[in-house]
């Protein structure tokens, strides 16, 4: 409102010359007008106080602005003067009580150097007290530092004895562990001040700790019976980390270890026995009572399932145990890394199910009577006393059951054997294996099936093969050649040929019979070589008596046959060219089993036949008589060829009954 009304008392005071650019005035307006007092903060702040008490904007109040400015800057300067005063004031009085204080120190200095000059002896003692003080308080220190490196604290002491804390004279916990075996440590120590000049004092800080430590390892060895009591109440129960460690905390004190391990085995024992005994009447599943599976005496009508039963259980009894076993001796080195008392002790609570497994086995081994189930029996018992290992208890126990179900299986393969040989009286008439040799011979495979089925050693399987072929092929093979003793010589030969011919092809299936196929191979032999002379004396008697003397067997000159008998043997030998492969054949030789086995005898007959007729061609046409040399016109080597016979050349040399004279080539 003040800047509007200044534009018209400056207009009237120059005289209304708007446009002079020459009037200070003017300029001084137009700068003013053409200010931006939005950023002139002074400006701004002194409007602000001037409109504070200039509310009207009149002539009067324009002109009295000056000296209301006056009078309001002298009011402020009076209020500062009496603000200075009062401040003079105070400082005045602060300024007098500064000096009394400055008078009080210099009098308390004064006095503090009255009193020192006064103290002086007793500064200097407090100081040696002081040092004193100071030396006292290292040898406090190296003496705490001995007594914590060469003896037990009280709390320690008091844990070792078992008395005061809060444990009790039967319960042990890490802390007692931990004692004992900076106790040990300490021990260790005091053997190094053996070697310096404090012998004496290492010596009785030994005889202590010696004294607790042996405290200590009988409460130690205490706990660890009453443990291992609970540990053969609940066979659930684990030894844990806490037991482990105290039992290699015993393992110091070698005796007391032993006890230990004896306690835990026997309690161990105790427990197997007892969850056996349940498992089979109860139906426990298992050495921890859990899995509610049937009693096994419930399986006894099934014999191989029953054994088989029991004897898994006790192989899963043999796994836990041998696993509790390596978690309580873990901080001793296992049970390898325990000098084989831990073998020991697995053994004697392996032991404890020897009596009842062998009472049970050995009466399935007893009432049972068919040879089948004994095998199979005597595998199962002997592949898991070759599981559990050698030397063990159980594993002897179960040697042994495995000893008397093989006896068992002998008598009882011998008194099966024996039924079915008695039941035989002829032989069939075909010539054919007697049905009992079928029958033991299906028994043989099955018995080599289960034997070649199971788990057992190859050399343990090779030790059986004799005692089971002996026990039913010997004596089978032994009744086929009684049988037929009172046979004529070819059908004997036919029928044991059947007879070996059928054992070998049912044991040929089978593994590690190498040997037997080859000894029935042997045992043919001479059967065959029986047929071939039997067919050869047959074809001799149908070809009349000119080949009926064999000069090289009879070892003297053999007289020419009559003409006619030649002539016979011509014809004879006509009709045996048209037909070389029915003609003549043995009767019984058609009963042979194989088309290829009754060839084979028929050629080595053929063969014989020509090596005779090649010796009496010989004869006949190196004598005189020409009339006999028309009689035989045919020459060897065009027989041979009718015949249907391997060249000379092929047979490799020498034949079987033909001497040593080759045969004449026909001219």
């Amino acid at each position: 409102m003040a800047i509007e009304q200044i534009p018209e008392d400056v207009e009237a005071a120059g005289g209304g010359d708007k446009s002079s650019s020459n009037n200070p005035l003017s300029r001084k307006l137009n700068k003013l007008l053409e200010a931006r007092l939005e950023n002139d903060r002074e400006t701004l702040e002194a409007l602000r106080s001037l409109s504070e008490f200039f509310t009207e904007n009149n002539i009067r109040t324009r002109r009295r602005l000056r000296g209301d400015l006056e009078k309001r800057s002298l009011a402020i300067n009076e209020e500062f003067v009496q603000s200075f005063s009062d401040l003079k004031a105070s400082m005045s009085a602060l300024s007098e009580e500064i000096a009394s204080m400055a008078d009080g120190c210099a009098g308390m200095v004064e006095r503090l150097h009255s009193v020192k000059r006064d103290t002086r002896e007793l500064l200097a003692r407090t100081g040696q007290l002081r040092a004193e003080a100071r030396r006292l308080e290292g040898r406090q220190r190296a003496a705490q530092g001995f007594l914590a490196a060469f003896q037990p604290s009280p709390e320690q002491a008091a844990l070792l004895r078992g008395t005061g804390g809060p444990i009790g004279r039967d319960q042990l916990d890490e802390r007692f562990l931990d004692a004992l075996a900076q106790s040990r440590l300490m021990h260790d120590h005091c053997k190094l001040l053996l070697r310096s000049s404090r012998a004496q004092a290492g010596l009785q800080l030994m005889e202590s700790l010696a004294a607790q430590q042996e405290a200590a390892y009988e409460r130690l060895y205490r706990w660890l019976q009453n443990r291992c009591r609970v540990l053969g109440a609940d066979a659930a129960s684990e030894p844990g980390p806490l037991l482990a460690r105290a039992f290699g905390a015993l393992r110091e004190r070698p005796l007391l270890w032993g006890y230990a391990l004896d306690e835990y085995a026997n309690a161990r024992r105790a427990c197997v026995v007892r969850h056996l005994i349940d498992a089979l009447t109860r139906g426990t599943g298992g050495v921890g009572g859990t899995g509610g599976s049937r009693p096994l005496e419930s399986l006894a009508k099934d014999p191989l399932r029953y054994a088989g039963d029991m004897l898994a259980w006790a192989h899963q009894c043999a796994a836990s145990e041998r696993e509790l076993l390596e978690q309580l001796l873990a901080q001793c080195g296992g049970l390898r890394g325990s000098g084989g008392s831990g073998e020991a002790a697995l053994d004697h609570i392996l032991a404890g199910l020897c009596s009842p497994l062998r009472l049970r086995l050995e009466q399935l081994a007893v009432a049972e009577s068919s040879p089948l189930v004994l095998c199979r029996l005597r595998s199962v018992v002997r592949f898991y006393s070759n599981t559990l290992g050698s030397g063990t208890a159980l594993a002897i126990c179960l040697d042994e059951v495995a000893a008397l179900a093989h006896k068992m299986f002998l008598n009882s393969l011998t008194c099966h054997c024996t039924r079915l040989l008695d039941k035989a009286e002829l032989p069939p008439g075909d010539l054919g294996a007697p049905p009992f040799l079928q029958q033991l011979l299906s028994l043989v495979r099955e018995l080599l099936s289960t034997r070649d089925g199971s788990l057992a050693p190859v050399d343990q399987r090779q030790k059986d093969l004799p005692d089971i072929l002996a026990q039913v092929l010997e004596p089978a093979l032994a009744a086929c050649e009684q049988l037929s003793s009172r046979l004529a010589p070819a059908d004997r030969s036919v029928h044991l040929l059947n007879c070996l011919q059928l054992a070998q092809t049912g044991l040929a299936v089978l593994e590690m019979t190498e040997p037997w196929l080859e000894e029935l191979e042997a045992r043919q032999k001479p059967h065959i070589d029986c047929l071939v002379e039997e067919q050869l004396e047959h074809f001799v008697s149908r070809l009349g008596s000119a080949l009926a003397d064999d000069p090289s067997r009879s070892g003297s000159i053999v007289p020419l046959p009559e003409p006619l008998s030649l002539q016979a043997l011509s014809q004879g030998l006509a009709e045996l060219c048209e037909q070389p492969e029915a003609w003549g054949t043995l009767p019984p030789l058609a009963l042979l089993v194989g088309r290829q086995r009754q060839q084979a005898v028929r050629r080595a007959a053929l063969d014989k036949l020509w090596h005779r007729y090649a010796q009496l061609y010989m004869r006949v046409h190196a004598a005189t008589d020409k009339d006999l040399a028309e009689q035989l016109p045919l020459a060897p080597d065009t027989l041979r060829e009718l015949l249907l016979l391997p060249p000379l050349t092929e047979q490799g040399g020498e034949r079987d009954g033909g001497g040593s004279q080759e045969a004449p080539s026909s001219t």
